[in-house]
């Protein structure tokens, strides 16, 4: 019994972190479709990128840090079944294929309780990733510049 308590603990904590990371995101997204890419421009007119493909690089580097949390979200209320006030765990490929893939150990290496801590653990890493600063500096850090040579 503390066993399925600590599972479920674990997965209320994953919930509440993926649910973060998503809250985390959505200003960041607002920002970039409102005015990132414009400022981007307006420090480096010749960049080289036409705005729209700025604003599709940005919102692709988000996407690759809630794309854990989204699958999260999708999935964890149908991970935990309840039935008459009795909870159990269903993993299913075809149902939850994210949260199965950690549970039989396929994501982290690490099975059941010991698999769900590494997800807790690397969803606590992606909200710490989640901000503006971390965008500017992948973005800056994976996107250059066109320069052209004369």
């Amino acid at each position: 019994m503390d066993n399925l308590r600590s599972v479920l603990t674990t997965l209320d904590d994953i919930k509440k972190l993926a649910t973060q990371v998503a809250k985390k995101s959505q200003p960041i997204i607002k920002k970039i479709e409102e005015s990132y890419a414009n400022e981007v421009l307006e420090v480096n007119p010749n960049f080289g990128l036409a705005r729209e493909q700025i604003v599709e690089k940005m919102l692709a580097i988000v996407a690759t840090w809630t794309e854990r949390a989204d699958k999260v979200n999708v999935e964890i209320d149908k991970f935990v079944v309840e039935d008459n006030n009795t909870f159990s765990i269903s993993p299913s490929p075809e149902v939850t294929p994210f949260l199965s893939e950690v549970w039989y150990g396929d994501t982290y290496d690490k099975e059941g309780l010991q698999g769900l801590l590494a997800l807790k653990k690397a969803l606590t890493d992606d909200v710490a990733l989640v901000s503006e600063k971390s965008l500017i500096t992948t973005f800056k850090k994976n996107v250059r510049p066109v320069t052209t040579t004369t």
